[in-house]
């Protein structure tokens, strides 16, 4: 399917390629300098305008596009409580990549019968390919937290649900490729997931699928990663 931005391209192309090809062919033949030049002039100050407005409509649709992914990220990312039974919460989301409103990173917290569970994961890459995935791996842990009496078992349920989904989108975007094959762009993509257990009587268990170990803060001293 050709995008709008990818019809702007052409387009754009298009207008150099004719106007270099005219401005070309009036230096080239012989004749008055002075009309050669007018000419030129011409041609330049209508690419320029066509440049212009080919920048505009791609600037525009960038604008859409970030729109779009951001609400759908707000959607993804519920402002977490205040406090869930006695533990006080607070989250943040922060881009590593400079001018990308919307990144990876993933987090939720649950009050289940086994303790509160978070939920703290990172998506490679950013954008709405990233949120595909992260949606993935929220819904299934919203939904497993509760279920699951183990914490191995939410994390299982949270990988069946994050393969089923590239497998989906291997599918949708490259038909004729394998999605197991080691080369097709699936089998590139993952999920980095630590998951917390808090007890009531403040025990704490982890698990932990590549990502950073939480530092904890006391007293307003950091102590090393807890997992280190």
């Amino acid at each position: 399917m050709i995008t709008r931005r990818e019809t702007h391209r052409a387009r754009l192309a298009c207008v150099l390629a004719w106007g270099g090809a005219a401005v070309s062919w009036e230096l080239s033949t012989p004749g008055p300098l002075v009309p050669s030049l007018a000419s030129c002039a011409a041609f330049l100050i209508l690419a320029t305008g066509c440049a212009l407005h080919t920048r505009r409509g791609l600037i525009a649709e960038l604008r859409r596009s970030r729109e779009i992914a951001g609400a759908t990220q707000r959607v993804l990312l519920r402002p977490l409580p205040g406090r869930i039974d006695g533990l006080a919460l607070c989250a943040a989301q922060l881009s590593a990549s400079r001018g990308a409103a919307v990144g990876g990173d993933l987090y939720e917290a649950v009050p289940t019968a086994y303790g509160v569970r978070v939920l703290i994961g990172d998506v490679r890459g950013h954008g709405l390919p990233a949120l595909g995935g992260a949606a993935a791996v929220l819904g299934s842990f919203r939904e497993a937290a509760y279920d699951e009496p183990a914490l191995g078992g939410v994390l299982l349920r949270m990988e069946r649900s994050l393969q089923r989904h590239l497998r989906e989108r291997a599918r949708a975007e490259h038909p004729s490729a394998c999605p197991s094959d080691p080369e097709s762009p699936s089998s590139e993509d993952f999920v980095t997931v630590l998951l917390l257990q808090i007890a009531p009587d403040g025990t704490v268990l982890a698990l932990n699928c590549g990502h950073p170990w939480p530092y904890l803060l006391r007293r307003a001293v950091l102590r090393e990663p807890c997992g280190a």
